[in-house]
């Protein structure tokens, strides 16, 4: 189980994560200092519920605070959900905040620990501001 490779770079939308029982995708905006991260959580298999399902923050970037939404702890058999993570900028980062991933599969114990790093970059929470010129330029 290893996190899909889509995101080299942070992005807006993707998949963050996906393995023969589970995808995850992500979908990014920012405004103003403010970001908003939905996580769609999918159980790709036909017959099995996914268990014990947590999402732990497990890197805190000093510069971002994170509040992550409420977590269902099943997944039905192709059932999809969405878990949305509100951010704020509160200075400078250059490290972005992880997550714990862990989930059993029809009612086995949860797999290790997998760590998810979310696609937040600093640059994502700035906004542009107009050009002044100066008198006499064109």
């Amino acid at each position: 189980c290893t996190p899909a490779t889509s995101f080299k770079t942070p992005q807006e939308r993707g998949i963050l994560y996906e393995d023969q029982y589970l995808q995850i995708g992500l979908q990014s905006q920012y405004t103003r200092g403010r970001g908003n991260i939905v996580l769609y959580f999918g159980n790709k298999h036909a017959g099995a519920q996914l268990t014990n399902v947590s999402l732990v923050q497990t890197v805190q970037s000093p510069g971002v605070a994170m509040t992550p939404g409420p977590m269902p702890a099943v997944l039905e058999p192709k059932q999809q959900l969405q878990v949305s993570i509100g951010l704020t900028c509160l200075g400078p980062f250059t490290e972005a905040p992880a997550l714990a991933l862990n989930y059993g599969v029809a009612g086995a114990p949860a797999l290790n620990a997998m760590q998810l790093r979310l696609p937040v970059a600093m640059h994502k929470f700035m906004v542009g501001r107009p050009r002044l010129w100066a008198a006499g330029m064109g």
